[in-house]
């Protein structure tokens, strides 16, 4: 007997309800609610993993118990969705919002419900890119769809940047850049064209992001001190414009800060009395300055006795990178004109990654925000707080790439594909006319971690209004980039200089001789047979100094049609030994003496250690002195392109590092072909393994009485295979088809000999 549920489910959940909410599928299309037009299954099954609120016994009181049980197992606390562009992300997440917001205002008290205080916001934020994003496409959209959604008539009010409901819940439209990140204090930044003093005189802060300078300060005694200081950027922010003048405005100065920068003030008289010292100062922000207030001014010497006055302070327009130092201990330092201000220091600085509070606002944006909001939904609303991640990848190694594959514990790839046709009038098989794309699609089988939902998938299959041939004309100019941006399935790196990554990983295969912290291990011998070459990349003290050690261990030539030709060494790289120094513990170069000269000490037969131009000239006296033969070796473009030609044609094996592999994945080439690390991006790592590299290649003399291994014509083209993916794609060129040489005739050829 089936049993009508309705009447007692709508008695049952009368105290919890003010309105029984309507299903997912109902709210998206019911002309009653969004009227929105028919969407996939992926489409909805996103919706669906990212709106389940209620607790579980409140599906119960106004579902069966059937469709109950199926609603709580799409509970989930984050989502992490993958599509194509013009998969409809935006349109989804609009739609998903608003079916947050229609649930819990179908509550009689939303606040109790959630053991809120009475009249507590609700929040729901969306996380743009940047304000323009957040404002012109996520806002823009969602005021649209509520114009047209009749439930929502007269129950919201929309404000800039926000919009509020009934029963006090909000939509905040949010974005990445640094003011928008709640539990901070705004940052108080400098304009990048503002000088700082340094030892090397005043340089402009903003060419000196992400290093540690030595810059004038004053301690807890009063006097002015040399101490060195990481310069950073904090994103973007808006900046107020400061005019100063002089002692009977002599001269004018104008600096461009935030509104929340402090500023020390000073407020004894003008005129002291005799034995009024020392001056007396409060500090100000930015926007509290008022004219006549006087700054004060810090000279090596010490002297403090100059005043600025502050002429005016306005608002301006300008919004863009802001940066700032961070003098430990002090919290202070001097700008042009002798200025002394404070640091900029954060509320919650631990929130910020060290690795991203740099010069990239993007990766600020990534993973401090994403750890930054998880903690706050998490302790907020438990299990039932959401956090959506969505998003079009843009390499295998990007942000969402990342948290997509470290959500997966296991799961089914199949290989699909598709064919091209540029003319379709051609009849078939005509040479050249066809082009075939093949993308990885995976079936989750299970999750590391309960309460998460992921999907990936291509635009076409999500978007029930796209065809996969809409897309013919992106594949054929630029298939890399339309990989990642309509199939989601991206390349290893976009624009990166090394273009495979399983190249670098199986490159990446050997073991260190050396442990991080100088250790030698047992498997760390010589070869008496061998000549050893080691590169080392100095720099600052500051900044990390790295030394690696390579020797060729054999020779190998390739054979076509019964003739050896083209020898090609194949490289070991044996350690890599890095120093990471900080501004409380600052770089002895001696360190790198002493390492080289322990290494020979065991026995390694040292040939010649190279240097790259950053202060090495006495470390290469000093080597010399020992006997041990120096030169200098820049590692240029040249050289980088040398290094990648063998990493591709699996001629080196280097240990495994974490760091080098970082190094290697980001390095680019910029728009004017210049190979370089992204801003707050190092290349130590790399520039030592590959001048070790290519310094063993350079100087060691093969053996004619050694055994050399011998490719044969189907390893040369494995070979060559793996050198072409470290090429650069070309556009807009079509290529003649190539086909496969049947094994039969390989063999045939094989066999020729040459008079």
């Amino acid at each position: 007997m089936s049993i009508d549920w309705s009447d007692a489910l709508e008695a049952a959940s009368g105290d919890l309800f003010d309105e029984i909410p309507v299903d997912a599928e109902t709210f998206v299309s019911s002309p009653d609610y969004m009227n929105f037009p028919p969407i996939s299954n992926y489409q909805l099954e996103m919706i669906k993993a990212s709106t389940q609120i209620y607790f579980e016994n409140t599906l119960y009181e106004f579902l069966e118990p059937e469709e109950a049980r199926k609603r709580w197992s799409q509970t989930f606390n984050e989502a992490i969705v993958v599509w194509g562009k013009g998969a409809g992300k935006d349109a989804m997440s609009e739609l998903a919002c608003c079916y947050i917001v229609y649930q819990i205002m179908c509550l009689k008290d939303p606040q109790g419900y959630f053991n809120k205080p009475p009249g507590d916001y609700i929040d729901i934020m969306n996380i743009a890119l940047n304000a323009q994003q957040a404002n012109n496409v996520f806002f823009k959209g969602l005021k649209q769809r509520l114009k047209n959604a009749p439930w929502f008539e007269g129950k919201y009010d929309p404000k800039q940047g926000e919009i509020e409901f009934d029963k006090s819940i909000r939509i905040i439209s949010g974005h990445s850049e640094s003011e928008s990140l709640e539990g901070y204090n705004v940052i108080a930044c400098f304009a990048k064209e503002t000088k700082i003093l340094t030892s090397s005189g005043f340089m402009e802060i903003g060419g000196l992001v992400d290093r540690e300078v030595e810059i004038l300060t004053k301690n807890a005694a009063g006097d002015a001190e040399w101490r060195y200081a990481p310069i950073n950027s904090f994103g973007m922010q808006k900046l107020m414009k400061i005019t100063l003048a002089s002692h009977r405005r002599k001269s004018e100065k104008v600096i461009y800060a935030t509104p929340e920068h402090k500023w020390f003030v000073k407020t004894s008289p003008m005129y002291p009395t005799p034995g009024f010292f020392p001056p007396v100062f409060e500090t100000k922000t930015t926007a509290e300055l008022e004219p006549e207030d006087r700054l004060n001014t810090l000279y090596p010497s010490g002297q403090m006795n100059k005043n600025w006055w502050v002429v005016s302070v306005e608002e301006t327009d300008r919004y863009e990178e802001v940066f700032c130092a961070t003098v430990e201990g002090t919290q202070n330092f001097v700008i042009d004109g002798y200025i002394w201000t404070s640091n900029c220091v954060l509320d919650e600085i631990a929130g910020f990654d060290s690795s991203t509070a740099t010069g990239v606002a993007k990766k600020v944006t990534a993973e401090s925000t994403y750890k930054m909001h998880r903690a706050s939904v998490s302790s907020r609303f438990g299990r039932h707080g959401k956090m959506i991640l969505l998003s079009f990848p843009r390499h295998k190694t990007d942000y969402i790439m990342q948290k997509y594959d470290d959500a997966i514990a296991e799961k089914i790839v199949e290989k699909r594909s598709h064919t091209f046709y540029k003319d379709p009038e051609l009849p078939p098989n005509t040479p050249g006319n066809d082009f075939t794309i093949e993308w990885n699609e995976d079936h989750i089988l299970s999750y590391k971690a309960p309460g998460i939902y992921a999907i990936k998938r291509p635009s076409w299959e999500v978007n029930p209004t796209k065809d996969i041939e809409d897309y013919q004309q992106d594949f054929f100019l630029d298939t890399p980039d339309a990989m990642g941006r309509f199939a989601a399935d991206p390349p290893d790196m976009v624009n990166a200089f090394f273009h495979s990554l399983e190249a670098i990983d199986e490159a990446l295969s050997g073991e260190d001789g050396v442990t991080a912290e100088g250790q030698f291990l047992s498997r760390f011998k010589p070869d008496p047979t061998k000549e050893y070459y080691m590169h080392v990349d100095l720099a600052e003290v500051h900044d990390r100094c790295v030394v690696s050690m390579a020797h060729v261990e054999s020779f190998k030539q390739t054979e076509l049609f019964g003739q050896r030709y083209e020898t090609h060494p194949f490289v070991v790289v044996d350690c890599i030994r890095a120093w990471f120094p900080t501004a409380n513990d600052p770089m002895d170069f001696a360190q790198v003496r002493e390492f080289i000269l322990d290494v020979r000490s065991r026995g390694f037969n040292i040939r010649k250690v190279s240097f790259d131009q950053w202060q090495s000239r006495a470390l290469m006296e000093e080597l010399e002195n020992r006997d041990i033969d120096t030169e200098r070796q820049a590692i240029n473009d040249s050289e980088y392109t040398d290094f990648k030609l063998m990493v591709h044609a699996q001629e080196v094996q280097i240990p495994r590092n974490m760091h080098l592999r970082e190094e290697m994945i980001k390095l680019t080439r910029n728009k004017k072909g210049k190979i370089m690390q992204p801003p707050g991006g190092h290349n130590d790592h790399v520039d030592a393994v590959a001048g070790a590299t290519l310094l063993a290649v350079k100087h060691t003399d093969r053996n004619f009485d050694q055994t050399i291994e011998v490719f044969t014509p189907r390893q040369l083209a494995q070979r060559d295979n793996n050198r072409e993916k470290g090429r650069p794609k070309i556009k807009n060129i079509i290529e003649a088809p190539r086909a496969d040489m049947p094994e039969e005739i390989k063999d045939f050829l094989a066999g020729f000999k040459f008079l």
